[in-house]
């Protein structure tokens, strides 16, 4: 074989290397694609399941009562023996919790910040003057 064969063979390798890497290339991005729709619908499905349990009056159970405090349901046990956070026992024995005084067990005893406290204090300043 002579030079000039020689170079078009390696012209053809090379080519033929370029148009795999550009199928393949095109193949990662479809898969790429579908990937991102796959978890942009997982995503859609998450927060419509949240926000309709978050929305539903119905009880919550045990366990969906500890994630929603974000605690263990021992600790969800205590604060109901402690007479701490209201619950139901229809049947006598499994404990139900409505969203509602969860939301007020959580938004107990709040802390005023100090720009509400300073102005609490210019209220009565003024009202005194």
């Amino acid at each position: 074989m002579n030079g000039t064969a020689i170079k078009t063979l390696d012209m053809t390798a090379i080519e033929a290397e370029a148009a795999e890497l550009e199928r393949k290339k095109a193949e990662l991005n479809r898969a790429e694609t579908e990937l991102e729709k796959k978890r942009r619908k997982a995503e859609r499905q998450q927060a419509e399941t949240e926000s309709e349990t978050l929305k539903d009056d119905r009880p919550l159970g045990l366990e969906e009562a500890a994630a929603f405090l974000g605690l263990s349901k021992n600790s969800l046990y205590q604060l109901v023996h402690g007479k701490k956070l209201p619950a139901y026992k229809p049947g006598g024995k499994k404990l139900y919790f409505k969203k509602s005084d969860l939301e007020s067990y959580v938004f107990r005893n709040r802390s005023i910040s100090d720009y509400e406290a300073a102005k609490a204090a210019d209220g009565i300043l003024h009202s005194i003057m």
